[in-house]
């Protein structure tokens, strides 16, 4: 048998050995344990519970979620969890709301915790904080859990430092998981943090932050993300990201939403991001400095905010580099420097300023002018950007020589300017439009040309609007955006003259609501749609000539329209379709359609020929009364019918009940324009405009260009045989290429 102080001296050995290494069945605090202390004052955990008291608890093993819904749990202040590289492991499972760790303590404020040095993974939560003030969370890895790596509410005062937050993606087929979500808290600080592949689909974000002022993300890496890498909600201020690597997330690098004012956001490298960069809607008075924005598809976005400060930010290769919209001119006051450069060239914002000239030597990526007076812009190629050009409120101003390319806008004009010129100008592959006017007055577009954008020319509540000797060609893109080459809608003394839409995938033109409109002296031909679309009253169309349209030549649906002097051939469909149209005046044009004519609804009151005036007709012969009704094989009306005593086909031609044309024309000497085009060249070597040996659209374009120059009158392209060389050649030009 030993002696008693030897088995009093073996079990005080036990004792110390095995100080400290305590199972946390229930609970953990300083009065119940004090002999489980280490030489260190730790308290050392080894299963999960609640700890109640002051200290530093020191975890010995990994701990596992089993039955409880709460690994850790913290009510009390002055603590410090010092994980020692273990690891909380949750059942990964979203059936019941789980937490590694859980601090708070029934609506009381708990102060001063440490959380560091440990691994959570697998919970619903990986950490919750509420209604907590003066903590740290550092040098952990929370990653794996399901719908938030770190959840703070009520907070003040709170940093999480040197953490990784990944992989917080929910188990089910919902939307959603963030890596931190910071609500109604107060000076938070994320520094050095990796924030990593959190979320699925578009609700799942690296950094949330919603009501909670003065927030600091500094030289974090924020990447992979399913929707944002930062994302705002609701009201607060004080917001600060800088020095940041946000990269690769699924919607934008960060979203600054309505109500977050002031933000500063500097330094930060934002790659890769699938929309946008840098989105800002709703916000007042923030900074943007010295950020570089590359490979998203819009740099930096700008809507519905006041009073930013923009310098030294460098945009590259983004699909939009820089987009500003408003819905008020107040929404456009912003102080944006040249140091901003987009591509290389520097971005011009200009706000209140006259009598500035803006051409090659400045060299921008894109011009605004808001409020401004007798600017002049001239001789540049704008790419990239919201608007190539964005006038707002601004007037007398002159932009000629312009190229507008692959921007959302070539050319935008609105916001109640006045007084505007456009002209020689060129604007291709626009994502929204060529040119767009709105709310504006007193604008005219000449000899510029929109080819291959959505709308060609996009006109919405403006007055006095004219397009003189412009060109339409090949808009294409969302039909349901009705890709025509003039698209105008409620809009008052609106001209088109002299100008070409052609092989548009909807209208040549396409008129709703803008009363007293001039459509005159155009060529409207190969559009997928109509040539002419009217959806509009007292609409004047007159010497246009409308062809080879592929559902109409004129499709009206307004009344009182004046539709004379047209050349209205080779349309399928029908030449020209009215619906509910009344009391419209069409007179003196050549119909040479397959169909001519189609009328539905309540047509009533249309006249369709003049009494009998001794002017020369459209056909070349005296008198003008009614119109002329031939079909390509030369098997309509006026091709055939009987001349009367009047110079007019012996009988009236009847098109519809209470719409017939008293005095058709007769074919005397007249040849149908149709056939003509067959016999007006023998050799297509005359059609080679561009002088590639070969025959094809190209020399279209090319004849289009040259005539719209001004300066070309080579008999020789007197395609149409009226002796001069017009636009009426382009398009004689093209219907012998199409048939060759």
């Amino acid at each position: 048998m030993p002696s008693y102080p030897v088995f009093l001296s073996a079990i005080l050995l036990l004792m110390w050995f095995f100080a400290g290494i305590m199972p946390l069945s229930a609970s953990v605090t300083d009065e119940d344990y004090p002999n489980i202390r280490t030489s260190d004052g730790s308290i050392m955990v080894s299963s999960s519970g609640t700890l109640e008291g002051p200290g530093i608890y020191t975890l010995c093993a990994d701990l596992s979620e089993k039955n409880a819904t709460t690994v850790i749990h913290i009510n009390s202040d002055d603590v410090i969890l010092e994980g020692a590289g273990y690891i909380l492991n949750g059942s990964g499972v979203s059936d019941q709301a789980s937490y590694g760790i859980r601090i708070e303590n029934n609506g009381t404020k708990i102060q001063n915790i440490t959380i560091r040095n440990l691994t959570v993974s697998g919970f619903e939560t990986g950490i919750f904080l509420d209604d907590i003030e003066d903590a740290k969370i550092e040098r952990c890895m929370v990653v794996k859990n399901l719908q938030a790596g770190i959840r703070l509410t009520n907070g003040t005062n709170v940093s999480i430092i040197e953490t990784e937050i990944s992989s917080t993606i929910p188990d089910s087929d919902i939307s959603g998981g963030s890596g931190i979500c910071i609500t109604d808290s107060d000076t938070v600080t994320i520094r050095s943090d990796l924030i990593l592949g959190n979320g699925k689909g578009d609700e799942g974000s690296g950094l949330v932050i919603i009501r909670s002022p003065h927030v600091a993300i500094d030289d974090t890496t924020i990447t992979g993300n399913a929707a944002s890498g930062v994302i705002t909600q609701g009201l607060f201020s004080g917001l600060i990201i800088q020095r940041n690597i946000i990269s690769s997330n699924g919607v934008s690098g960060i979203t600054i939403n309505a109500g977050c004012n002031g933000p500063q956001i500097s330094g930060n490298q934002i790659r890769e991001n699938y929309l946008a960069g840098i989105e800002i809607s709703s916000s007042n008075q923030g900074i943007l400095a010295g950020n570089l924005i590359v490979g998203s598809r819009i740099g930096i976005s700008l809507s519905e905010s006041e009073q930013f400060s923009l310098s030294g930010n460098e945009l590259k290769g983004n699909t939009l580099n820089f987009d500003v919209t408003g819905s008020s001119p107040s929404q456009y006051i912003h102080s944006v420097d040249i140091s901003n450069r987009a591509d290389g060239r520097s971005i011009w914002y200009l706000t209140e300023t006259s009598h500035v000239t803006i051409g090659p030597d400045e060299n921008p990526s894109c011009v605004y002018a808001v409020n401004c007076s007798g600017i002049t812009i001239s001789d540049l190629i704008l790419s990239k950007g919201g608007a190539g050009i964005f006038l707002i409120n601004s007037e007398n101003v002159s932009i000629s020589r312009i190229a507008a390319l692959d921007n959302a806008f070539g050319i935008r004009i609105g916001y109640g300017s006045r007084s505007i010129s456009v002209s020689e100008s060129n604007a291709e592959k626009n994502l929204i439009a060529g040119y767009a006017v709105s709310s504006s007055d007193n604008i005219t577009f000449r000899s510029s040309s929109a080819q291959n954008n959505v709308a060609g020319f996009l006109c919405t509540s403006a007055t006095n609007v004219t397009c003189n000797n412009c060109h339409a060609y090949k808009q294409e893109g969302l039909r349901r955006r009705g890709p025509s080459g003039f698209q105008i809608s409620d809009c008052k003394s609106v001209s088109i003259i002299n100008s070409t839409a052609e092989k548009n995938q909807f209208d040549g033109i396409y008129l709703k609501s803008s009363p007293s409109a001039l459509i005159s002296g155009n060529s409207l031909s190969s559009n997928d749609i109509a040539g002419i679309a009217i959806i509009s009253d007292d609409a004047v169309i007159k010497e246009n000539t409308i062809s080879s349209n592929k559902a109409g030549g004129i499709l009206v649906y307004g009344n009182n329209s004046s539709i004379s002097r047209n050349h209205i051939i080779s349309n399928k469909g029908r030449g020209l379709a009215m619906d509910g149209s009344t009391r419209s005046r069409i007179w003196d044009n050549i119909f040479n359609n397959t169909k001519n004519s189609d009328i539905s609804g309540d047509n009533f009151e249309t006249m369709w020929n003049l009494t009998p005036i001794p002017e020369m007709s459209i056909i070349g012969e005296s008198p003008t009364g009614g119109n002329y009704w031939g079909t390509p094989g030369l098997t309509g009306f006026s091709d055939s019918c009987t001349p009367g005593t009047d110079d007019f086909c012996s009988t009236p031609y009847f098109i519809e009940a209470n719409n017939t044309d008293y005095h058709p024309l007769v074919r005397h000497g007249y040849q149908s324009e149709a056939a003509g085009y067959e016999s007006l060249s023998d050799s297509t070597e005359s059609w080679d405009i561009n002088q590639n040996g070969r025959s094809e659209l190209q020399d279209v374009v090319a004849l289009m260009e040259k005539i719209s120059s001004g300066n070309y009158s080579e008999t020789r392209y007197d395609f149409s045989g009226d002796g001069a060389v017009n636009l009426q050649d382009v398009v004689v030009l093209f219907e012998l290429i199409q048939k060759a």
